[in-house]
């Protein structure tokens, strides 16, 4: 095995753990049914399990045959199947079948006390976690079950031992790391929760809660004073919720000029990455608003950082997009979406003072929408923009730019002329308001058709001029 200053011994059990599992068999056996592979039908309940679909899922699961191998973990998939369902009685049988078979399947055993969870049966449930966290597991996934119903149970140094023994076989997971610490300072091991913060720091310098558990409970331990509040759930205290949610919004409703200021004597970097470590980035609101004050205060390098990450969802990327381009000025953004990486630019929107403002959001709406999840280009935007623009201007119906949705619609059928099924859709798709876009575009259109005329008869004169010359050449000659 490899040893050197990159790869520890512990670097090498970590590869030889990888190739523990026997590989799947390249024939499917298929009969006597107790030495068939259900590999496939557990694939295909699990994948109707995280749909919703817990009909097809029962299916699936129900096609193993109770002899084979594979029958405990469909069984187990069949119970927590009825406990999404609410359906906790036919859980709990699920359950009891399975354990009559199997007392100490760590599995079933674990699911059996989520039932007993649902049901309040707190006494029932206490029991079964003490047995949980007497055996002795060396699976992952098992272990991490144990771990869990522990914490629910109040067990937490059975918890913390058992959170320890997985981290040696998975060292860097955030949240097996972030409940190990919690447990720990449960149980009253607070240096070693300190320690576990602190890794977490190291490996992910931008988890902010973590930061936040690691200030106050480094805080506790070295002064004392009040307990600080901690939750399995990644996520801050209430109280200090509020306080930076009243910040950002504050922050959020300040002039560009005021808050740039503001970001010159103070560092709000750790405000912003909280926004995205919250509920382990599972608040999309909550990253707008952070995008909203960070666009504001043309903080570009964290606005690339986060159009670069694949772990932001599209939805904040397209209304980050929007925000950077309502600035109206030539720049060229970097985004990831889909895993795929596209180069976005942008060219300044020259037109008059009136109604400016609606045009350049409608410009900045298409760019960002169409710019990212489409193959269209910013320039052709830019000038069918500037084309609605003189159209309403001549015809003095500048007003029709009520709404930028509207004028987004119109902008983009100017730039990519659509059948009616696609103006259809734009329109959905945009909100736009088919009177009022229907009406931007008859005043193009007329302004097109006259510039038509107009270069008819210039080329119609053109022609007669150069007949009239030749004919005096004739003449000459």
């Amino acid at each position: 095995m490899m040893h050197d200053k990159y790869v520890s011994p512990a670097n090498n059990v970590e590869m030889g753990e990888l190739f523990d599992k026997p590989p799947r068999r390249p024939f499917k056996i298929t009969w006597p049914p107790e030495y068939a592979d259900y590999s496939d039908e557990i694939d295909e309940g699990l994948k109707a399990l995280k749909q919703g679909d817990y009909g097809s899922a029962h299916k699936c699961f129900d096609r193993v045959d109770p002899k084979s191998e594979y029958y405990s973990t469909a069984m187990n998939y069949t119970a927590v199947c009825y406990l999404l369902e609410g359906k906790t009685e036919e859980a709990e049988q699920a359950c009891l079948r399975l354990l009559e078979k199997s007392p100490d399947d760590v599995q079933a055993l674990a699911s059996y006390a989520a039932v007993l969870s649902e049901q309040n049966r707190t006494e029932e449930g206490y029991r079964t976690a003490v047995k949980l966290a007497s055996l002795e597991t060396k699976n992952p996934d098992e272990l991490y079950k144990a771990a869990t119903v522990c914490c629910e149970n109040k067990l937490y140094a059975q918890a913390f031992e058992k959170f320890s023994q997985l981290e040696k076989t998975v060292s860097y997971d955030l949240t097996l790391l972030y409940f190990k610490a919690i447990s720990a300072f449960k149980c009253g091991k607070v240096k070693e929760c300190v320690a576990t913060l602190g890794k977490i720091l190291d490996i992910y310098p931008r988890a902010a809660v973590a930061r936040y558990f690691y200030r106050e409970i480094r805080r506790y331990s070295e002064k004392g004073g009040t307990v600080p509040e901690t939750y399995f759930f990644y996520r801050l205290p209430k109280n200090e919720r509020e306080e930076r949610l009243k910040l950002l919004m504050a922050l959020a409703d300040l002039r560009s000029s005021d808050l740039i200021a503001y970001c010159e004597e103070t560092d709000i970097g750790e405000l912003l990455d909280w926004c995205f470590d919250e509920s382990d980035g599972q608040e999309p609101e909550l990253q707008i608003l952070a995008m909203i004050v960070a666009v504001k205060a043309e903080l570009d390098g964290f606005v690339r950082t986060v159009l670069l990450d694949s772990g932001v969802g599209e939805v904040v990327k397209i209304e980050t997009l929007r925000r950077v381009f309502e600035r109206n000025r030539d720049c060229e953004f970097g985004v990831v979406v889909a895993d795929i990486y596209r180069r976005i630019p942008f060219f300044r929107l020259e037109v008059g003072r009136t109604k400016r403002a609606k045009f350049v959001g409608a410009y900045a709406l298409c760019c960002s929408r169409f710019g990212v999840i489409g193959d269209s280009e910013a320039q052709s935007f830019c000038e069918a923009a500037r084309e609605v623009y003189a159209a309403l201007e001549r015809d003095d119906k500048l007003s029709l730019a009520s709404d930028q949705e509207s004028l987004a619609c119109a902008i983009s059928l100017i730039a990519e002329p659509a059948n009616a099924n696609r103006m259809r859709d734009l329109l959905q798709f945009l909100g736009g308001d088919a009177k009022t876009v229907a009406a931007i575009l008859g005043c193009v259109h007329c302004l097109a058709d006259e510039e038509v005329a107009a270069a008819r008869v210039e080329n119609t004169e053109k022609d007669g001029a150069e007949n009239a010359a030749e004919g005096n050449g004739d003449e000459t000659n």
